[in-house]
């Protein structure tokens, strides 16, 4: 018996389990055929399936007085079916609905998961994973189209086809001018006879010639005003990389010393969520061992254990095994403490039917 009523000596030690934490390990043990993962211990489990090509999990959860009381399922993602209503609850199967203390969890489960596969829900939405999706851009082909008047050769090679006069020079460049640009419509190239007016006291001849000079034609072009505005903005972009780099590097120190900092919080949150699943679980068994109903079954068992010895050392006066002074010694003490067991288990009763425990 309990150290309320004087009959337990172990004060240090947890109350064994009751019946109904007895039927509430047997119905989680039911879990385990489907390979039920524990969120929380005794409260939060989740069955994980396959239907069609969609991964459903299943989220049981067990209220404080399970099994006397239903488990709630929810399914994960939510999903369109008849059985789920629209918090992603569980609510037409049958066996969940008429749950009772000898219900089989795992058979209702099951249930589910073969309703589920047999008659397959809509995942109401769809997330990508670690795996982005496609890119679906432009191809460089599609933004830089090969020169219009280029020449592909059968080795891949593209070749300038030779320009018979400058008059041709001018109607390819005037052309080029002209022809709008989707890719950049902000960008317009540059007229080649403002931009080279040398270009114009050359001869056809000369001008061919040119096209096959590389060093010449790459000299006319370093030397135009846009090409060593470009040159500019890439040398100082390159010293802005730079200067970040550097910068970066120098934030290294501070960045190792807030990652340690934070693998050791996390240490310190594991270890306070294990003291915490300790205690929660303590607090879980006391709580169903203190409940007032438990505590009401328990003062009825104690008052008819006194009346029972009270019976007997009676009948033991009435056989003259004992004597009259330590028969009434006796009996006056168990009849006092039945009686005030009596007494208690009414006033409590009283307050379970006042506040409706």
């Amino acid at each position: 018996m309990w150290n309320f009523f004087g009959g337990n000596k172990n004060k240090g030690n947890i109350p064994p389990p009751t019946n109904l934490q007895t039927q509430k390990t047997k119905q989680i043990e039911t879990l385990t055929k489907l390979n039920a993962s524990q969120i929380i211990r005794d409260v939060e489990y989740r069955v994980t399936f396959q239907s069609q090509s969609s991964n459903i999990s299943l989220i049981i959860t067990l209220p404080p007085q399970f099994p006397q009381d239903p488990p709630t399922v929810k399914v994960s993602p939510a999903v369109y079916h008849p059985w789920v209503n629209q918090e992603a609850r569980v609510v037409g199967c049958s066996g969940l609905n008429n749950f009772y203390m000898h219900s089989n969890l795992g058979d209702v489960i099951q249930s589910i998961i073969e309703e589920f596969k047999q008659h397959p829900p809509t995942v109401t939405q769809q997330q990508y994973g670690s795996e982005l999706p496609p890119y679906q851009g432009t191809s460089l082909a599609s933004v830089y189209p090969p020169y219009p008047h280029s020449v592909q050769t059968p080795a891949g090679q593209m070749v300038m086809p030779e320009l018979s006069s400058l008059t041709d020079m001018k109607a390819v460049a005037q052309s080029e001018n002209e022809k709008p640009d989707s890719s950049f419509p902000d960008c317009k190239i540059p007229e080649v006879m403002i931009c080279f007016p040398d270009l114009q006291e050359k001869s056809a001849t000369q001008l061919n010639e040119l096209l096959n000079d590389e060093d010449t034609v790459m000299k006319m072009v370093q030397n135009l005003p846009d090409f060593v505005k470009l040159v500019e903005e890439n040398e100082k972009l390159s010293d802005q990389c730079i200067r970040l780099a550097k910068e970066n590097l120098s934030k290294k120190p501070l960045l190792e010393s807030l990652k340690h900092n934070i693998i050791e919080k996390n240490q310190m949150i594991e270890k306070v969520k294990i003291e915490f699943e300790q205690d929660q679980e303590k607090h879980m068994t006391l709580s169903d061992q203190f409940h007032p109903a438990n505590i009401q079954t328990n003062i009825q068992v104690a008052v008819m254990e006194a009346e029972e010895e009270s019976e007997k050392i009676f009948e033991n006066f009435l056989e003259r095994k004992i004597d009259l002074d330590e028969f009434i010694q006796t009996f006056r003490h168990k009849r006092t403490l039945c009686h005030s067991r009596r007494a208690k288990e009414e006033k409590l009763s009283q307050i379970i039917r006042t506040h409706r425990y």
